[in-house]
C-alpha cells in the first residue's frame, strides 16, 4: 500500500504529450459508509507512512503499517456527525496523533508504536485528563467525543 499511497498523494502529472491520471482515494479505501471527514482523516493517517526515516531530525522512523491500520480502524469507528476533520500527524518514535479542537476544548489520541492508544483532554490549554484507551471501538473513545462536543 505504501506504492500506492505514495502515488495517490502526488498531483497528476501533464504535459503536452502525456497525461497521467492518479486513481481516486475511493478505488484503494474502503468506503463502508465512511463520511467524506472520515475518509479526509484516513487519508491523513496514510500520508504518514510516507514520511522517510529521520523524518523530524532526532531519527524517527515513518509510522509502521501497524500504527497506521489501528489509527484508520479507530478512524472508521467515530461518528463525525458532529465533529470537524481532525489534524492527523505523526510522532515521533514511530507513532500518529490524531486531535480535534472544538472551541476551548481539545481531544488528543495518540496511537504509540506498540499498539496502544492514550487520550489527552484540555480546556482553556490546560490538561484535564489522560490515560490509555482499553479498546478503539470502546463506549470510552464515545465519551471522549461527547465531551469534546460542547453543550
Amino acid at each position: 500500500m505504501r506504492d500506492l499511497a505514495t502515488t495517490l498523494v502526488e498531483q497528476p502529472y501533464e504535459d503536452t504529450a502525456t497525461t497521467v491520471t492518479t486513481p481516486q482515494w475511493s478505488d484503494v479505501i474502503p468506503i463502508r459508509g465512511l463520511s467524506s471527514r472520515q475518509i479526509e482523516a484516513v487519508i491523513g493517517a496514510l500520508k504518514t507512512e510516507n514520511l522517510p526515516d529521520n523524518w523530524d531530525g532526532y531519527g524517527s522512523p515513518p509510522p509502521p503499517q501497524r500504527v497506521v491500520n489501528i489509527s484508520i480502524k479507530l478512524l472508521e469507528a467515530i461518528p463525525f456527525d458532529d465533529l470537524p476533520v481532525p489534524h492527523v500527524v505523526p510522532v515521533s518514535g514511530g507513532g500518529i496523533q490524531i486531535e480535534w479542537s472544538i472551541g476551548q476544548r481539545e481531544l488528543e489520541l495518540e496511537i504509540l508504536p506498540d499498539g496502544s492508544v492514550e487520550f489527552l483532554k484540555a480546556e482553556r490549554g490546560q490538561p484535564l485528563e489522560e490515560g490509555k484507551l482499553t479498546s478503539v471501538a470502546s463506549s470510552q473513545v464515545q465519551s471522549l467525543l461527547a465531551w469534546l462536543i460542547p453543550g
